[in-house]
């Protein structure tokens, strides 16, 4: 991705992002558990670096716990697939908190 397509999906998101890697699992209904890392962070959602391909649209429950606060009790909640992208490293999909 070059600067002019990242700087364009910057201008689209809704609220900042913060940077935050930390590792996450998550559960799609009748799948088996897979897990990844958290790249980013905003109220309304997650960058997320995951090992297989969630198509767009689908819903997941994720776990996690925040980096600088990783005595508290995890955080669990339910989010929408909006993109995935195949990557070097797995694949990059972006999650709409959905509660």
């Amino acid at each position: 991705m070059n600067s002019q397509e990242s700087s364009s999906y910057e201008e689209k998101r809704k609220y900042p992002r913060k940077r935050c890697i930390t590792p996450v699992e998550y559960i799609i209904l009748l799948e088996p558990k897979g897990s990844g890392l958290i790249k980013n962070i905003s109220e309304g959602g997650l960058g997320l670096l995951i090992d297989k391909y969630l198509p767009p649209q689908t819903i997941i429950k994720v776990k996690f716990t925040l980096p600088e606060d990783e005595q508290a009790e995890p955080i669990e909640t339910v989010g929408k697939i909006v993109w995935c992208r195949e990557t070097e490293n797995g694949y990059l999909a972006g999650l709409q908190f959905l509660t």
